[in-house]
């Protein structure tokens, strides 16, 4: 079975929603009747785009160069900014609070300026900025990405081995299942295939929250992700979609099709 991280998430938290995503190829980007993008596509994009501007300021290290605050806010004017009026006619834009674009620009450039801040003083070299990772793992392919791998120098003079993942982390419940989280855990498993050596830490950076988690991955966590992808290769060979009903419907841009009749044909 050839499958990514973002997949496998998606059949964890509902094996409908993956039915629909990835089986079904049901494209519920935009709203129908204007055709815009909705605010749950607009949230995956702006996820997205931060962490295509972290990787500028890791990728701009590796140069040689600790980029200024400027450079940054330039970038995620790039990133952000610039594709939205490209798309858009600036008469149809909206000033309100309902405007989510432009409130994902102000709460990204917060994250950012935050971020900027946190790594400027630090005697670092990252080695892997948002690497995109393709291997087997069992009977299995799987493709994910590692957010930064950095060797990093301590007051003594030893250097040590780090594995990054920026979390967008709730306020209420930050890191809460950091040791189950499969994204770290094929992050991990990836890391050490390719190169072939066992990172020395595993930090969550939460972009909401500021804090800094550590965790870790042992063989026995390899071991069950293999196992979740044979089950997950299991249930799809049987057809099994079975809606996940919880807070998350709330904004999921696939709940018209649920409530339409998960059992059904989704794409009539």
């Amino acid at each position: 079975m050839n499958i990514s991280v973002d997949e496998v998430l998606d059949f964890v938290a509902c094996s409908a929603l993956h039915q629909f995503r990835y089986i079904d190829i049901i494209d519920v980007s935009k709203t129908a009747k204007l055709k815009r993008a909705n605010r749950q596509s607009i949230i995956e994009q702006y996820d997205k785009a931060l962490h295509k501007a972290a990787s500028f300021l890791f990728h701009s290290m590796q140069q040689g160069v600790y980029p200024g605050l400027h450079h940054l806010s330039k970038r995620w004017g790039y990133l952000w900014v610039q594709p939205r009026s490209e798309q858009e006619d600036v008469r149809f834009r909206e000033a309100s609070w309902r405007d989510t674009h432009e409130q994902k620009r102000k709460e990204g450039w917060i994250k950012l300026s935050k971020l900027w801040e946190h790594y400027r003083d630090q005697s670092f070299t990252p080695i892997m900025i948002d690497y995109q990772y393709t291997l087997p793992i069992g009977r299995h392919t799987l493709t994910g990405v590692i957010d930064l791998v950095r060797v990093v120098r301590g007051g003594n003079g030893r250097e040590h081995i780090e594995l990054v993942e920026f979390l967008q982390d709730d306020k209420s419940a930050p890191f809460l299942h950091a040791k189950r989280d499969w994204r770290v855990t094929a992050a991990a498993y990836a890391f050490r295939k390719l190169m072939n050596v066992t990172e020395e830490k595993i930090v969550y950076h939460g972009l909401i929250s500021g804090k800094l988690i550590q965790t870790s991955r042992q063989e026995d966590d390899f071991k069950q992700l293999e196992r979740l992808l044979d089950s997950i290769e299991n249930m799809r060979k049987i057809g099994v979609s079975i809606p996940v009903f919880n807070e998350r419907c709330l904004t999921c841009t696939y709940q018209k099709h649920c409530e339409k009749g998960w059992y059904t044909d989704a794409k009539n």
